[in-house]
């Protein structure tokens, strides 16, 4: 308790540039990337190395999450915020997530093709399978996004975009019963 109710955090975005990210808290005050960064970077590198990659499952059962923050993430509603950044511009509503630095700190050149476009709050990836891809299945479907972007492919992530929400709803619900 007394923890700021927003967690800003600093994200890579368009061409590169360093914005701050902002979001719900869900997780307990300086727990933000002690599990997460040498996570990702276990999932970047072994995509690097070409070992049988894992999925992007989420580490909630690992993180300090709050109880209210399991609900928001289930529910998607600790992203609010970032339309915040999408009306400053350093976010669309559709596109890459943008990753962390230390993310980038391990990327391979051609992952930068990322920084492409603007990042988004949902894209290609979110509605894909999300968490039950690898980081290199999210890499080629970003990269596959910007290359065939357009109106309609927006329009169809913006559509299916509830329908993942409610999959995840749907899940965090099935795991609570158990």
């Amino acid at each position: 308790y007394g923890s700021p109710i927003i967690f800003k955090q600093q994200r890579v975005g368009y061409s590169g540039r360093i914005f701050t990210l902002w979001k719900f808290r869900t997780m307990k005050l300086g727990a933000e990337s002690y599990l997460h960064q040498p996570y990702m970077s276990s999932l970047i590198n072994s995509a690097n190395d070409e070992i049988p990659a894992k999925a992007m499952t989420k580490l909630d059962n690992d993180l300090p999450v709050t109880g209210l923050g399991k609900i928001l993430r289930a529910t998607s509603f600790d992203e609010l915020p970032q339309l915040i950044n999408v009306l400053f511009g350093e976010m669309t509503l559709i596109g890459p997530r943008p990753p962390t630095i230390y993310e980038v700190e391990d990327y391979l050149p051609w992952y930068y093709e990322r920084f492409g476009i603007v990042p988004g709050m949902t894209g290609l990836w979110q509605v894909s399978g999300k968490n039950k891809l690898t980081f290199l299945e999210m890499i080629r479907l970003d990269i596959r996004y910007i290359r065939r972007l357009s109106l309609w492919s927006d329009i169809m992530i913006f559509l299916k975009t509830p329908l993942a929400i409610a999959y995840d709803i749907v899940n965090f619900i099935n795991t609570r019963r158990t």
